[in-house]
């Protein structure tokens, strides 16, 4: 049968709080088309290790720019005020990407 769901990997709540706080300062762009730009791409390091925020903004903007209508995307945090602050990031994050808003989103 076909997949119902589909789930991201887990994000770190203030991973998605400053990829979100990185969007917000290119706003002011004038060429919003780039503002993923620099989101495109993961470097690795030779150990296979990657920058935590760097690897979330890069989850983030390849799942919003596809079709999120079957998509969980999870979130894990310590505090009910920084998850509440990552979702409406996450909300945030895909309406400015002109995508469909995922499915849901799985608070851990």
């Amino acid at each position: 049968g076909n997949a119902s769901l589909a789930y991201s990997p887990m994000l770190r709540d203030h991973d998605v709080i400053s990829v979100h706080q990185l969007i917000l300062s290119k706003d002011n762009e004038p060429d919003q088309q780039h503002r993923f730009q620099s989101f495109k791409e993961l470097k690795i390091d030779k150990a296979g290790r990657t920058d935590s925020v760097e690897e979330a903004a890069y989850l983030l903007h390849e799942t919003s720019s596809t079709d999120t209508s079957n998509l969980v995307v999870q979130l894990c945090g310590s505090s009910p005020q920084s998850l509440g602050e990552a979702t409406s990031a996450v909300l945030d994050i895909y309406h400015k990407n002109c995508a469909t808003l995922p499915f849901g989103i799985d608070l851990n």
